[in-house]
């Protein structure tokens, strides 16, 4: 089962957990691994893999959208944070694209 799909009113506090877990707790558990070793280069890159609704979600996708908002704040802090030690941050926001993921949606 798809997590990323369900009217906001029908997302259980599991699935907002776990989404933001890997949306953004999983995130930040990276950069706090990374991070001293980049301040210790004093140059580097940070990229977060984003996306395109984070910023105006969509129906269905609303704990999806909210966690990938989330990050989209904490790297524009990280970015104001870490750009003196020469680290860059950027996100990545795919937009939408076809595929075979979402087949066996009717069956949800």
């Amino acid at each position: 089962m798809n997590t990323n799909i369900s009217a906001v009113e029908e997302a259980s506090c599991k699935v907002v957990l776990a989404l933001f877990d890997a949306n953004v707790f999983g995130h930040l558990r990276v950069v706090r691994a990374m991070l001293p070793h980049l301040r210790e280069k004093r140059s580097g890159i940070i990229a977060f893999i984003g996306y395109v609704n984070g910023y105006s979600s969509v129906p269905m996708n609303g704990v999806y959208g909210a966690a990938k908002f989330a990050l989209a704040g904490i790297s524009q802090s990280l970015a104001q944070e870490v750009t003196h030690l020469g680290i860059e941050v950027t996100v990545i926001e795919p937009g939408v694209f076809r595929t075979n993921g979402f087949v066996n949606l009717a069956v949800l």
